[in-house]
């Protein structure tokens, strides 16, 4: 994989988010207020992010209503989903949203969707774009096989979903599973 840890950065903290909401459920662990449950190497870039935090507190509401089953279905598909070489390997498997409980749908694609919105906003795809161009040495669609990417720089393809976000959803952040799309 091309994405480098340091970039790959906010669907960390939400992963880390997402468990501490789990554990507070599951474990009667006191659950930190915003903006102290974002991991402190980011805090100050997310904490006036409100718009994050409602979808955070939405999707806590969210899991908050499930029994603790539902709860460890959902927990275990946010990782399974994030496992991107396994499942491009058939290795992993993994629950698709449609098979979540389904008051937890609207929760999950709105929280998601907007880390992925923050992606463009914070710089991440661009550079994330750079370093995919640079590390590849014929610059080729991956899908297609024929049509050349632009330099950095230059407008740019779109960075899109491998595993679409629509059926993935906690991997829409992943910059393992965006890759560029001519």
């Amino acid at each position: 994989p091309i994405a480098a840890t340091t970039e790959n950065w906010l669907h960390d903290c939400l992963f880390e988010i997402l468990t501490a909401i789990h554990t507070h459920l599951d474990d009667g662990v006191p659950l930190a207020k915003w903006p102290d449950i974002i991991p402190e190497a980011h805090r100050d870039a997310l904490r006036n992010r409100t718009g994050l935090r409602d979808r955070v507190d939405a999707y806590h509401t969210a899991v908050s209503g499930l029994t603790p089953h539902e709860r460890q279905q959902i927990a275990a598909c946010l990782k399974q989903q994030n496992r991107i070489g396994q499942l491009c390997t058939c290795v992993e498997d993994c629950e698709l949203l449609n098979q979540l409980p389904p008051q937890s749908h609207e929760s999950i694609r709105s929280l998601f969707d907007f880390g992925f919105s923050l992606l463009t906003e914070l710089g991440v795809r661009d550079r994330h774009y750079g370093k995919i161009y640079s590390a590849t040495p014929y610059h080729v669609c991956p899908f297609c096989g024929s049509e050349y990417f632009d330099a950095p720089g230059a407008p740019r393809e779109d960075v899109d979903h491998y595993f679409p976000k629509s059926r993935y959803p906690f991997a829409a952040v992943n910059l393992r599973n965006l890759v560029p799309m001519g």
